[in-house]
């Protein structure tokens, strides 16, 4: 049993463009506004770019970028350590509508039922 839970954000999506430009020099480029290439728009970028001058496309990669975060989950009462999976959640509403979702350990949860009657 682990103390930590693995949270896993939205993707970040990129494009990797190579490129021979005219004068010889290799680069490597993220292109600002698509995100991912297929074969068939890859094949247009490549006409494109031949035909204006600007190099030649010599290869694409499209990069999937999803970061993972490692989150020490904590009883919001005792500060205590929850394992993954143990903690109770217990939604709270306030009298102007807020809503916050407190999270309680075993201890704290037995606590907090009994005062509520």
């Amino acid at each position: 049993m682990t103390n930590q839970a693995t949270i896993t954000a939205a993707s970040a999506r990129r494009c990797e463009i190579t490129i021979r430009r005219p004068n010889g020099i290799v680069e490597t480029i993220v292109h600002p506004t698509i995100a991912a290439l297929n074969d068939t728009l890859y094949a247009k970028m490549r006409m494109a770019n031949r035909s204006s001058g600007r190099g030649e496309c010599l290869a694409y990669r499209n990069i999937d970028e999803t970061p993972a975060a490692n989150v020490v989950i904590t009883c919001d009462r005792c500060g205590a350590v929850i394992a993954n999976g143990e903690g109770h959640e217990q939604v709270v509403t306030w009298s102007n509508g807020a809503k916050v979702i407190n999270t309680y350990c075993d201890k704290c949860h037995t606590i907090h039922t009994a005062m509520r009657g």
